[in-house]
């Protein structure tokens, strides 16, 4: 029966990996989709937190901060928050979405390797080099015939993109530092830059995103509000419970190559050899970095916090 019962743990972890890996290619898709049509980033931003802030905050009443001074609560709603969102959804303005899936997911093992070390004191192993040379390479390759051509509008953008990982990463590092379970953590992001985000947008510029054409609100409100945010949360915390980070992570490696492959029938974004290139080393070079991490199923409090795409 124990036997029968961790098999479907694992499928169902298994299941929950690969649907982690759809919502964050999704996201990426989605955003470059909204950024291209009748949306603004900011109006994205506010969409975004002021949907999913609304749906957790009953969460939050119930529970709190979890713990966390108001202080640190707040450093980790800028992080994950307007401090994440803003810069990648204004690079996703000239930016096709493959060198999103590359400078966002892909730059992420860079920032948490090197912040890792600094904040929390972590060794960085000969594979962990080798994982962030490779995908150092990669960004090289994606952006490079960009900076040669003086294509500064898609330039500024590649720059926007990791700038956004890197956002994400010192929140990763801060609420791993800090014990702040995965939901606790999203909670108060969501919550918090809801708060901040909403009366900021609308002092600025009303209820503008109401002017979009309903099927571009419901398609980002839904996507960026619940499925790219909550949703995408459970089912990596789920995946991490039962197969352990490590390969959880390895498989929503994956990313770069799936967007890549969708836009191309999706918003007919033909990327250039370099930046195949580009995205292979860089996915290589985030399967190195999770290869030199041994993990097992950790326990709630010290699970990863995934990106809330």
């Amino acid at each position: 029966m124990s036997a029968a019962i961790d098999d479907r743990s694992r499928a169902l972890g298994l299941l929950c990996a690969v649907l982690t890996l759809l919502t964050w290619s999704g996201f990426i898709l989605v955003t470059r989709l909204g950024v291209r049509s009748t949306m603004s980033p900011s109006d994205l931003v506010a969409l975004r937190f002021i949907i999913a802030g609304a749906v957790m905050l009953p969460w939050m009443l119930r529970h709190g901060l979890g713990g966390l001074s108001w202080q640190r609560a707040l450093v980790l709603a800028m992080l994950a928050g307007p401090g994440f969102a803003l810069p990648a959804f204004y690079g996703f303005t000239n930016a096709p979405a493959a060198h999103g899936a590359g400078l966002i997911p892909g730059t992420l093992p860079i920032w948490t390797v090197v912040l890792a070390a600094l904040i929390a004191g972590e060794r960085i192993t000969e594979l962990k080099l080798g994982g962030v040379a490779l995908t150092v390479l990669g960004v090289a390759l994606i952006t490079g015939p960009h900076v040669l051509a003086a294509e500064y509008g898609v330039l500024t953008s590649d720059l926007l993109l990791p700038l956004a990982s890197l956002s994400w990463a010192l929140y990763t590092v801060l609420a791993r530092r800090w014990s702040v379970a995965p939901l606790q953590a999203a909670t108060v992001v969501f919550v918090l830059s809801g708060a901040i985000c909403a009366p900021i947008y609308l002092a600025a510029v009303g209820p503008r995103f109401l002017s979009a054409p309903l099927e571009d609100l419901l398609l980002q409100g839904v996507y960026q509000g619940v499925i790219a945010t909550i949703v995408s949360i459970l089912l990596f915390t789920r995946a991490v419970h039962a197969l352990g980070a490590g390969a959880t992570t390895l498989i929503t490696a994956a990313v770069p190559s799936v967007v890549t492959l969708a836009a191309i029938p999706l918003l007919g974004e033909i990327p250039a050899a370099t930046a195949i290139a580009g995205i292979l080393l860089v996915t290589l070079g985030v399967v190195a970095t999770v290869l030199s991490t041994k993990s097992g199923p950790p326990s709630p409090e010290r699970q990863r916090t995934p990106p809330a795409e």
